[in-house]
This record gives C-alpha cells, structure tokens and sequence, in this order.
C-alpha cells in the first residue's frame, strides 16, 4: 500500500526512493509546514556519486523556492544529515538551512546555495581562485578547532562512527578491490597483506593526533561559491578523525588537479590560519599520510562508481588520482604502493 500525505499517494521504488516528479510537487505545495506555495517544476541536481536525488524547485517566473532532497534511509549517513546541519550552524559553519523534514517519508527542503561550486571555477586564474581557497578554508576551521568541544552541547548528535584502524584498513581494501584488481593484472592477498603492512604506519601517525570533527568528503563539488562566502553540503558523513585528511581532500582533490607550488602556498595559508605549533615537517608528514589515505579511497571510489554503477566519467580520474598519489608514496618511501599504482591502467 503506498504511503499518504496530505491527501497524496507515492509509489516507492525498491530503494525507498519515490518515482513520481509530479508526486514530490504535489507534496511541496500543498503540506510542509505551511501554506500552499508554487513550485511548477523540477530541475534535477546531478551531482557527484550520491544515490541521493537533489531538484531545485521552481516557481512560474524560474525562481528558485529551495532545494528539495529525496533520500533512502536504508544508507545509514543519510538520517543524520538534518541533525548535523544544524550542529553546523550553531558552530557557524556554512550550511543550507533545513526548512522541512520528513523523516519518514525521506524528504527535505533545503536552503538553496545555488550551481555555482568551487570546481566551477577550475582553471581560473590563481589569484582569483586562491582567494576562494582561502575563504573555504577559514569558514571550514571552526569545526576542525571547535567542534569536538561543541559536541558537549549536542551530546545525543548521531554520527558516523569515528576515523580508527578499521576505517583505514577498509579504505585501503576499497582501493586494492576496486581500482588495483579491476584496472591491473594485481590480485593477490600477499600484495594486499604488503599494502597494509607498509600504510599502518601512516595510520598511526594520523590516530596519534587529538581528534577533530571532518567533513569527510571535503571536495571541490561539495563547496558551493555563493556571493556571500563558501557554504558546505554532503556533510552527512562527518565524523571524528584528522583534520589532516579534510586538507588533503581539498588541496589534493583530483577534480581540481592543483598544481604542486598551489598546493604548497594553500600548505602555507592553513599552516598560519590553524596556529600550528610544531614544524612544518611534521605538519607535511601528517599531510602525508592524510593524503595517501583519502587519495586511495578516492581511487577505489571512482572505480565503484565507474564500474558497479555505470557511471563512466568517474574512470577519468583515475589516472589524476594516480598521477597525485604516485609523487606522495615515492617520497615517503612506499615501494609496494607505488608498484600497484605503476601497474593500474585504464583505457577509457
């Protein structure tokens, strides 16, 4: 039987996604939390590998009303994004406004930040886009310095279980089943076994630090560019970990493919914005390691979603990724790592 709502029916599909456009209108303007409003259409977001879908809302003159967000609950991050956007804002974190929730109908209305995100802007002189960097990373800085302290005013706040052991050893296997078996003639447990061996200690290096809160997928489409600052979105899978590996996901984002002396001034610009006491080597090595983790785990994504998804565009940076990675390993002196990313080939 389908479910109701305000006098509406909805046919579910398997994943708990509803399928009819006319039936999310239908639900916008004639229920939330308010008066009848008028939205005529729908224009889809595609963005990213989300199993989410995103429409903007329109009314008759092609205003945006908001965004409205359809989501499966069975993926456990999903139910946690309204909760913690509004953590994020009582940290002053840019972040849509939540202005309706449905919980179990998976639905929400949010806060436009409209199409323009930190990618758009790839290519762009330096200047000009270094400035945009700089604002990203002083608005992202009061949840990687405050917000586990802030966290004692939401004590009940659901989260995704923390950086440890466990989550670096998965990401390390995503990478070798979804990026070194599919795209190399590797695919065997001893290099698997010397791939952890070699990375553990890297790991202990980022689990030694005092935990901060992340993002988690901090990456030039998640960081929209409005005309009043940067704000933040797909930030449902913030955790506990490094805020070392948020900084790697943004200066080492492949969709961005920085370049080495870019990177090394935004290197520059967080190392003074984040008051860091100790040296610069220790703060690259940390780097480092944040880098290694999340590029790997970028790499086994992008064969995921490029594979098992069907969704071919994410193959094309694979070879970004590889090219990022490969001059990381190679100074840190991770043979068995650079030998996999050596024999990964992809033909597009």
């Amino acid at each position: 039987m389908c479910p109701q709502f305000y006098g509406f029916s909805f046919t579910m599909t398997t994943s708990g996604l509803f399928k009819s456009e006319q039936a999310l209108l239908d639900w916008f303007n004639n229920g939330p939390d308010g008066p009848e409003r008028s939205a005529v259409r729908l224009e889809g977001i595609v963005k990213g590998g989300s199993v989410r879908r995103f429409y903007r809302l329109c009314d008759p003159a092609g205003e945006s009303l908001g965004v409205l967000m359809e989501y499966s609950r069975g993926k456990e991050e999903n139910n946690y994004y309204v909760a913690i956007a509004s953590f994020l804002a009582d940290l002053d974190v840019p972040v849509p406004q939540v202005l309706y929730h449905d919980p179990d109908l998976g639905l929400a209305w949010l806060q436009d930040f409209g199409k323009q995100d930190l990618f758009f802007f790839k290519g762009s002189d330096w200047g000009k886009l270094k400035d945009y960097y700089t604002q990203v990373l002083q608005s992202i800085c009061p949840l990687w310095r405050n917000g586990v302290n802030h966290l004692e005013s939401f004590a009940d706040l659901p989260m995704m279980k923390g950086f440890d052991s466990q989550l670096y050893t998965w990401e390390r296997n995503y990478f070798f089943d979804q990026c070194v078996s599919r795209f190399s003639d590797v695919d065997s447990d001893v290099d698997r076994r010397a791939l952890h061996e070699e990375c553990s200690p890297l790991q202990e290096v980022l689990l030694q630090e005092p935990a901060s809160l992340v993002h988690r997928d901090f990456q030039s489409h998640n960081i929209m560019m409005r005309k009043d600052g940067p704000g933040f979105i797909d930030f449902q899978g913030m955790r506990q970990g490094s805020w070392f590996y948020d900084l790697a996901s943004l200066i080492y984002d492949p969709y961005m493919d920085l370049s080495e002396s870019q990177r090394s001034s935004l290197v520059e610009t967080t190392h003074q914005m984040m008051d860091w006491k100790l040296g610069m080597d220790a703060f690259e090595e940390l780097l480092d390691a944040a880098a290694i983790q999340r590029l790997m785990q970028a790499l086994g994504a992008y064969g995921y979603l490029g594979e098992s998804l069907g969704k071919r565009e994410f193959l094309d940076y694979i070879p970004v990724a590889r090219r990022t990675l490969l001059p990381i390993a190679e100074r840190r002196g991770l043979e068995c790592l650079k030998r996999l990313l050596a024999d990964v080939s992809i033909s597009i």
